[in-house]
């Protein structure tokens, strides 16, 4: 061989190694690991792992994008959500999760587990990378900002546009809700579970011992001065008649915050109590904390306290105690803030006692402030789609069908038909349960509860209504409304950094806002101690606090 025949074989190895080094390495992908199945088609194959071109046409070729069912060949999806004891085992043995799966064609593989150990499920499945399709409910904010930027969670916004009109009529039927849902960085990352009744926009009604007002000969209190009259004869002139001073004038829970307890009475000082003590006046949010009507409202508590006109629990007193001294057949209780009287009190002749009482005047005839709390009822991080799910317009659709008011009805409560019947004016109404249960253990035997769904507002107000709450309702219309706060702190979004800041600010001032409000009720030391009060709000970060939210607030208002 001669010395250039040489070169040119050793060129052509050379050449031939190279390409099969490529061939190696740019061939066919090596399948990823399985991080979730989004179920099986009919022809066996599983829209997890890497998908072909014929894979990917045949599901499209199976999707409808419109109209009933979603798909023409059976597909199925993972979801995680909680159950409420009483709920089967398995919410496919539910009628009305049947009747989901005939029209739409989509099952579900329900991964179910108990509410105090979801985050723990959660948390599990998010970090071992097996993904459900779906996150049911109750994914906290901060967690869908951050695992949506990691390409976790996919943003939803244009899959809701296409395939989800249920769920984006609710842009126009509540004000703000897109923004609601909108992270920072623009994308949505999840819907919201909308179980919106017209009664839960606050948290509690005052309600006043209207047969102790009777005995007595006292007319309902208008005024808070007028109130501590009231409060002072029900703890002298024995409203029970059983000869004993036992009477309990004022009684509130003040476990875990203060405003467990004490919204309704605040607000007739002109303070909107709401969540972290926050509020809104011109653009400007606040902490209602240093107001000088908060301080007002506080000593009036303090005097009364020392009167001997309010509970001595009231320091370490959980909603669930307080719930249990009420309905106490031997009535005890002159006046606490109530949910609602049908739901919180099930003695009827305990429940005939009380009335709700309409909101004071302040001292000097200040108007009061209805604390109406913004979406309330509306909780985000419902139905949050994973990347493991391989035919997301799919999902949306069957996500969508949960959103119709009707379907939704049926999903809370149970079957048309069976738990839910239709009246001549063609609303819905809810009919007694069978002897020998109760209203919630046939409720969870009949309807799943806790999935995403809409029961908005306006469903509950013009298509199902529910007898035992247009009791609270009208009130709340008639006397409360024209003292909303029409400006309260929105539940705004936070970034992952300005979540990290407040992580230890906020626990910290409400930790400190609250162990205050407890301390001087017993010792009526807040007009000495304010001004530290106020410093060490300022040590503790109330600055950077409000900031931090004022910067969130004007993205929430933003046009």
């Amino acid at each position: 061989m001669t010395k250039r025949l040489r070169i040119v074989a050793v060129l052509m190895l050379a050449l031939i190694f190279l390409l099969t080094a490529c061939k190696g390495s740019s061939g066919q992908p090596s399948t990823p690991a399985n991080t979730g199945s989004t179920g099986t088609s009919s022809s066996g194959t599983t829209s997890s792992g890497s998908a072909s071109s014929g894979a990917a046409t045949t599901e499209k070729s199976n999707f409808n994008p419109t109209g009933y069912p979603i798909v023409n060949e059976k597909v199925s999806f993972r979801i995680l959500t909680t159950f409420t004891p009483g709920n089967p085992a398995d919410f496919n043995e539910l009628d009305v999760v049947k009747k989901a799966e005939d029209i739409t064609n989509v099952h579900i593989e329900w991964i179910l587990v108990p509410t105090d150990g979801y985050q723990e499920k959660r948390n599990l499945m998010l970090a071992s990378g097996d993904y459900p399709d779906m996150l049911g409910v109750n994914v906290p904010v901060d967690e869908l900002i951050r695992y949506g930027s990691q390409g976790i969670f996919i943003p939803m916004q244009d899959l809701l546009e296409e395939y989800a009109p249920n769920i984006t009529a609710l842009y126009d039927e509540i004000p703000g809700f897109k923004k609601f849902l909108t992270a920072p960085d623009g994308n949505i990352y999840g819907v919201a579970r909308v179980n919106a009744g017209p009664w839960m926009v606050t948290n509690g009604v005052g309600a006043i011992n209207i047969k102790w007002l009777e005995v007595l000969g006292l007319e309902m209190p208008k005024t808070v001065d007028e109130f501590y009259e009231v409060m002072k004869a029900f703890k002298t002139r024995d409203p029970n008649g059983n000869g004993q001073a036992d009477e309990i004038p004022f009684s509130f829970a003040t476990r875990p915050t203060v405003t467990e307890g004490l919204t309704y009475f605040f607000g007739c000082f002109g303070v909107p109590l709401a969540a972290h003590y926050l509020d809104a006046r011109d653009g400007e949010v606040i902490s209602v904390a240093t107001l000088p009507e908060f301080k007002e409202c506080v000593s009036f508590l303090a005097k009364m306290y020392a009167d001997g006109l309010i509970d001595i629990d009231y320091a370490s007193q959980t909603a669930q105690r307080l719930d249990a001294k009420i309905n106490d057949p031997a009535v005890l209780i002159g006046y606490r803030q109530l949910w609602d009287i049908n739901d919180l009190i099930a003695d009827p002749n305990v429940k005939a006692q009380y009335d709700y009482m309409p909101l004071l005047k302040g001292p000097g005839g200040r108007e009061p402030v209805f604390c109406k709390v913004p979406f309330a009822g509306i909780v985000r991080g419902a139905g949050v789609i994973t990347s493991a799910c391989k035919m997301p317009e799919a999902l949306v659709r069957y996500l969508d069908y949960y959103y119709d008011p009707i379907n939704a009805i049926e999903l809370n409560e149970g079957p048309i038909g069976v738990r839910v019947f239709q009246k001549e004016d063609g609303t819905y109404y809810v009919a007694p349960p069978p002897e020998g249960k109760s209203a919630s253990e046939w409720r969870f035997a009949n309807a799943p509860t806790t999935v995403p769904l809409n029961l908005s507002e306006n469903t509950y107000r013009n298509i199902f209504k529910l007898p035992t709450t247009d009791w609270k309702v009208n009130f709340m219309d008639n006397e409360c409304m024209q003292y909303a706060d029409n400006e309260p702190f929105m539940p705004v979004m936070y970034t992952l950094e300005e979540s990290e800041k407040l992580a230890t600010i906020q626990t910290d001032l409400i930790d400190y806002i609250n162990r205050k409000v407890m301390e001087w009720i017993g010792n009526n030391k807040v007009d000495a101690e304010w001004d530290s009060y106020l410093q060490e709000l300022k040590k503790i970060g109330l600055d950077e606090y409000i900031r931090i939210n004022q910067d969130a607030y004007n993205r929430f208002i933003a046009d």
